[in-house]
């Protein structure tokens, strides 16, 4: 703590002396004015003229009547650099002209008698919440002048209205309506309602409005008038949210990927993650499951792994970012190149996602409400057979094997004659995926935000409350799986005076959880397999009917030796439950000082805490079954091995402070130059407790209840602390070149001494095309709007190496020794040290074109990229004496290769005031070779050819296990002839090779099937391609929005999820075993299907999980997202005093195409879900209104 307080103590120091330094070189501007005439021509200029190079070099607006400034000079000198409003205060005042500040942008200019009623209400109104964006063609700040008709007032007609923004159907203060032909006009107020009175000659309005299209709309007569403008997708001057800071859009010269937050905020999903999926291209973003209080969502950019996730300028988990409120957020983008990502260093290997909240704005307060209803069900389930179905393929499996028959043909016959359902106890046909799935489970969500503030002091408060029940059933047919979701989060600007404004920051959210202790998913509480898995286990003849005595006393159970019912699982009663209560909160306070004109500094700290408590009650659960001849219950086995209480808590705790002093200068009227230092401080604390007692003799959920005998605890800690030292400049000339380099030094306490610090540079550029003045020349402007060529190069490191490798460590274990009548826990060393380990490192070079055609109505982007990951850690194959008892440390010596490419097309389209539309996509391909790691020495080609790495794709996804060889089939076996003529699969002639069985390509032409046969079949399970397009339609207040999301270029063994052949562990057959495999004709009902129509293998054929014919082909499309909604006319809500209703309806997830249709695409692949213990996505059906007033 006292370092932190030194650190604190010398940024306030030195901020007090920048402070007082900063007032001594405060200066005023010197220019004079004097009467028309007075000035010779050649030292005279324009007090219009001069507003607009003011405007450029402060980057300001400003609005005034021309006829106060037509007629008035002052001397052309150069305008030396102050204070804006001093430089205002002095050229004004001799001109008996006075002005007034409405924001950080926007200044109206009046006479100087004039500060009355009619001022106080164009700038209260008229200008608040007007953003930034001016036009494209030059990224200047022009002036704006207001008719003389604002304030006149004729006696011909009125018209009135409101105007609104097309795409988010909010009202838009400050948009100008001019009728046509006249200086006659006004500007909408805060609510964008807008009264105008014009001569009985005016035909036409025209609405305009920064960052809108123009819209010229005729009278014909109505007096009432609302419009919606359509925003200008071709303002590229537009602010970006960039590394530690900001730009504008058109200079940007990184790989800068931006969604749509409102997009976004529109799919009903439980996470921010899963919101963003498919928006971007280069990001490919994995819904692995849909567990309630999990919603696992796997984010990776470019293939490159987990990014970095920056919230408002400061670093927080994935956690934290996945429980974001959707609708507070303001701006999201990705940093995928390390030009723009290099500044964060370390952390930013993998790329950056950059989230920025709302913020208070200027004028009255603003409340919107948005309420959503959704109905869960699942993508997709296996669809198990019926219990005749399942006897029958049994039995046709035995006789292929010599078996005898497991029923006879009469049995199975009885239980096809009473498949109805009529007789559940003697003759049941239970499929457990169709009775553990609720298909209606309900989820909701409640945002509740409000907004705004005064010139001085800014805020923005809002709340959110998502409650999501489980989708699992138990035997009780309820659920008992709940989580619930608190997200609060608040800010407030002040500005205290012209030169210096701080912010406070605050949010708080709170998750818990309940569900039983055998969740759908398995857990890491050592549960093993899940209720899914379960599923797949019950044999569907074994009746599930309510024993006597009921559920809760007797649950019933199947017999001996079959497994446990997966209804009792999910009962929180029965077999005890599971909980945790998650809180995180942040603070963040910051203050800003402008030191000179064009040269500010600013200082943040920040604390995050993270408080886990985690709690496990598990009843060892007794199954039973009935004996009606003795009228008693018979235990049968029990869900779980014991009854037990296990508690963890844990708390994480980070403190980051970061110091900025920012520089922004222009030269001349085509220089500009901006800089910026940042000091960073980051350290994290980790501390975590465990406590369990086990063998309870009475289920009751406390430790305290257990027998002090079982009872055993752990605890946890570690601490890990970066600095970084980080610098950028940029520089553009005439809005043609733009040239940024920046730099980090970081330091990373997971490296020795010699090797702690890490130097990460970049160097980009950008060539702004359509500036050009042959670009006029060639005849192309007319559709060419904007095109702009960019390229960067830059390094980045990794420090994800674990903590103190260069240190010999030593941990304790589970051996004792008796000492001095005491039991001793002993120690043993963790390995070899390596005290040469150093930065994991990687160059990226990425080349992008931005286009933009006819005005916007056509854009796009196009990247591609290569990154060379060098000084990776790996371990060398060389072998360690058996002598030494350890394993040779990690070592810095891999080299791997990443390159791949990206597009996106975006059209808009406004046809009228009535209709709009846009449609666009993305899609990204990419891979990644080996370039270097140890190898050992080859036997032979044959060898060489399956274990080579070197220039070979790296195997990606969970399974690191995967196999990329596969041996190739080529459909089944039709005949015995076939058979004998084929080469010899079995290693005995092809003899317990059977019609129905796999035909396996002898590819060397060796005459036996081998390893050397197998191809490479596959990269693993990560995609390779991704891709996604939207559309959206607009009718007056109607809208329709449609989303889709997909992925290709990858590929999972079937053979891991036990699907590959029907019984896994004697459980469920599939329709697939029946529908699409190889059935013969039979004595007991099944309908055949021929060697040549089948798909898979007969019963008892070989299942081998080499043969490509189980390797499925991953690729999918899915529609992620289709929405109806209906904004209410203005005409309806404006008596209730609302500002905009919107009523929608629509879904996620509801299609899917892909290779199977009993596992989802999006399936996690890790090896403990993949075995049928994961928790499938989920589709949802949703309902809701949205509310601003």
């Amino acid at each position: 703590m006292n370092n932190y307080l030194k650190y604190l103590f010398k940024i306030l120091f030195f901020l007090w002396l920048s402070m007082g330094f900063g007032n001594t070189f405060a200066q005023s501007l010197a220019l004079q004015s004097a009467p028309e005439g007075v000035l010779a021509q050649d030292d005279k200029e324009t007090l219009s003229q001069a507003l607009v190079e003011i405007g450029k070099k402060y980057q300001v607006r400003f609005s005034f009547d021309k006829e106060i400034i037509e007629n008035k000079f002052i001397k052309n000198d150069n305008l030396p650099d102050t204070i804006l409003e001093d430089m205002l205060n002095t050229l004004l005042k001799p001109l008996q002209l006075d002005y007034k500040k409405i924001d950080d942008v926007h200044y109206v200019i009046f006479k100087a008698n004039q500060r009355g009623n009619k001022v106080k209400k164009v700038t209260k109104e008229a200008f608040q919440e007007v953003s930034l964006k001016p036009s494209l063609r030059a990224n200047t700040f022009n002036h704006q002048s207001i008719p003389p008709g604002v304030h006149t007032k004729s006696l011909e007609k009125t018209i009135s209205g409101k105007v609104t923004d097309l795409s988010t159907d909010e009202p838009l203060p400050g948009v100008n309506i001019l009728a046509k032909g006249t200086s006659t006009g006004t500007v909408t107020d805060v609510e964008g309602n807008y009264r105008l009175t014009v001569a009985d000659d005016v035909t036409t309005l025209v609405f305009s409005s920064i960052g809108f299209e123009t819209l010229e709309e005729e009278i014909n007569g109505r007096s009432v008038i609302n419009i919606s403008l359509s925003p200008d997708i071709q303002s590229l001057s537009e602010v970006v949210v960039v590394g530690y800071g900001t730009q504008i859009e058109s200079r940007v010269t990184g790989s800068v990927a931006r969604a749509d937050p409102e997009a976004m905020a529109r799919v009903s999903t439980p996470t921010v993650g899963q919101a963003l999926q498919g928006r971007v291209p280069g990001v490919f973003i994995k819904n692995q499951n849909g567990q309630p209080g999990q919603n696992k969502t796997a984010i990776n950019i470019r293939g490159f792994g987990e990014p970095l996730y920056i919230v408002d300028g400061l670093p927080v988990s994935e956690a934290v970012f996945s429980n974001l409120n959707p609708n507070d957020i303001a701006e999201l983008n990705v940093l995928k190149d390390a030009a723009s990502a290099a500044v964060y260093g370390a952390r930013a290997g993998n790329g950056v996602v950059l989230v920025t909240t709302k913020r208070g704005t200027t004028g009255d307060i603003q409340f919107a409400y948005r309420g959503d209803v959704g109905l869960q069900g699942l993508t997709m389930v296996p669809d198990a057979i019926d219990s005749w179905e399942y006897m029958a393929l049994f039995n046709m499996r035995n006789l292929d094997r010599g078996i005898d028959l497991r029923w006879l043909p009469a049995t199975v016959a009885e239980f096809r004659a009473n498949n109805d359902g009529s007789d559940p106890e003697n003759f049941p046909s239970v499929d457990m995926f169709e009775l553990i799935p609720r298909n209606a489970a309900p989820m909701f969500t409640h945002d509740l935000s409000l907004r705004g503030g005064s010139e001085n002091v800014r805020y923005f408060i809002s709340g959110n409350i998502f409650d999501q029940t489980g989708l699992e059933r138990n035997v009780f047919g309820d659920t008992d799986t709940r989580f619930k979701r608190y997200n609060i989060r608040g800010n407030v600007d002040i500005d205290v005076s012209e030169r210096f404004n701080f912010n406070f920051d605050m949010s708080y959210n709170l998750q818990d959880f309940y569900g039983p202790r055998n969740a759908f998913e398995g857990t890491g509480w050592g549960q093993g397999q899940g209720i899914f898995a379960r599923s797949g286990r019950w044999r569907p003849f074994h009746s599930i009917e309510e024993l006597p005595g009921g559920h809760r006393d007797f649950p019933r159970g199947a017999p001996e030796g079959q497994t446990v019912n997966p209804l009792n699982l999910a009962s929180a009663d029965i077999g005890g439950s599971q909980e945790f209560q998650r809180g995180f909160i942040d603070f963040k306070l910051g203050g800003e000082y402008q030191l000179l004109p064009g040269l500010s500094t600013r200082a943040t700290i920040n604390y995050q805490g993270t408080s886990l408590q985690e709690k496990m009650f598990q009843k060892r659960g007794p199954e039973y079954r009935y004996n009606p001849d003795t009228e008693e219950h018979e235990f049968v086995r029990a869900l779980n091995s014991d009854t037990r209480v296990e508690r963890r808590n844990s708390q994480t705790e980070n403190i980051n402070f970061q110091y900025f002093l920012n520089g922004d200068f222009s030269f001349g009227e085509d220089h500009t130059l901006t800089s910026m230092y940042v000091f960073e401080f980051i350290q994290r604390d980790f501390e975590r407790v465990d406590a369990s007692r086990i063998f309870y003799d009475f289920p009751i959920a406390q430790l305290s209840a257990g027998p002090p005998s079982q009872q055993f605890n752990n605890d946890v800690i570690s601490r890990n602390k970066r600095m970084g030292h980080i610098g950028r400049v940029s520089y553009n000339y005439a809005d043609k070149y733009s040239l940024e380099v920046s730099a980090r030094y970081d330091g990373s306490m997971r490296f020795p001494e010699n090797s702690r610090w890490g130097f990460f540079p970049s160097v980009s550029g950008a060539w702004n095309i359509t500036e050009e003045s042959f670009m006029q020349n060639i005849g192309i402007s007319s559709f060419l709007t904007f095109l702009k060529l960019r390229g960067s190069w830059g390094r980045l490191g990794f420090d994800a190496a674990g903590d103190f490798q260069f240190l010999s460590t030593f941990s304790f274990n589970n051996f004792y020794i008796f000492q001095d009548d005491n039991l001793r826990r002993t120690i043993s060393t963790d390995g070899l040290p390596n005290p040469d380990i150093t930065w994991e490192k990687m160059d990226i070079i990425n080349f992008g074109l931005d286009a933009s055609f006819w005005e916007g109505k056509l854009e796009g982007t196009f990247d591609v990229f290569r990154r060379h990951r060098f000084d990776v850690l790996g371990r060398r194959i060389l072998e360690v004496p058996p002598v030494v008892g350890a394993v040779l440390p990690r070592q810095n010596f891999q080299e791997f290769e990443n390159r791949g490419l990206e597009f996106s097309l975006q059209h808009n389209n406004t046809i009228n005031t009535n209709w709009s539309y846009s449609v666009g996509g993305n899609f990204g391909i990419y891979e990644e070779i080996v370039l270097h790691t140890d190898e050992p020495d080859f036997i032979n080609k044959e060898v060489e050819r399956r274990e080579k790495l070197i220039d070979r794709r790296v195997i990606t996804g969970g399974r690191n296990n995967v196999d990329i060889f596969y041996l190739e089939t080529d459909g089944l076996f039709t005949s015995q002839e076939e058979i004998d003529n084929w080469a010899d699969i079995d290693g005995s002639g092809n003899r317990s090779i059977q019609i129905g069985d796999a035909r396996v390509i002898d590819r060397n032409g060796d005459g036996r099937i081998t390893d050397d046969d197998k191809y490479i079949a596959t990269s693993g399970t990560q995609p390779r391609m991704t891709f996604g397009f939207q559309t959206r339609v607009q009718w007056k207040g109607l809208e329709l929005v449609s989303f889709w999301q997909g992925a290709s270029r990858f590929g999972w063994n079937l053979a891991w999820s036990e699907f590959e052949g029907p019984f896994p562990s004697n459980g469920v057959a599939l329709q697939k075993d029946i529908r699409d495999a190889y059935i013969p004709e039979n004595e007991f009902g099944l309908p055949t299907v021929s060697a040549t129509a089948a798909r898979w293998p007969r019963a008892s054929g070989r299942f081998d999980s080499d043969y490509d014919m189980f390797l499925i082909d991953g690729s999918y499309l899915r529609l992620k997202q289709l929405q109806l909604g209906y904004t209410l006319p203005n005409e309806l809500i404006d008596v209730l005093g609302l500002r905009r209703v919107k009523l929608y309806a629509g879904g996620t997830n509801l299609l899917t195409f892909s290779d199977l249709d009993f596992l989802d695409p999006e399936i996690d692949e890790d090896p403990a879900q993949f075995f049928g213990n994961y928790h499938p996505q989920t589709r949802v059906i949703n309902f809701g209104l949205e509310i601003d007033f």
